[in-house]
């Protein structure tokens, strides 16, 4: 599962666009098209047990996951200035490991 976010106050909690795709062990490519240009982060995890939820145990992750910018969180959720980056007219890549 994958999402796409807009703003700070929309990180981790309201998609703006999602997209779901059978995860493979070799990666997998997802493409987000029509997009505006603008501030941006995306979310991602591993939905190992097929319940369309990141599970958690004492609020932590028990399922692999990601963020842009691979950013990660200490002691919480990877924060929005550490995972946004810029959308223009140029194409741009994110290589966000689990």
């Amino acid at each position: 599962r994958v999402g796409l976010y807009t703003t700070k106050n929309s990180f981790l909690n309201k998609i703006h666009k999602g997209i779901d795709v059978e995860a493979k062990t070799d990666g997998v490519q997802v493409t987000f098209e029509n997009i505006k240009p603008g501030e941006y982060a995306i979310s991602l995890y591993h939905d190992e047990d097929n319940n369309q939820t990141l599970n958690t145990f004492l609020k932590i992750p028990t399922e692999p996951y990601g963020t842009s910018n691979n950013a990660k969180g200490k002691f919480g959720p990877p924060k929005w200035e550490d995972a946004k980056f810029v959308v223009s007219d140029q194409t741009v890549v994110q290589n966000i490991e689990l």
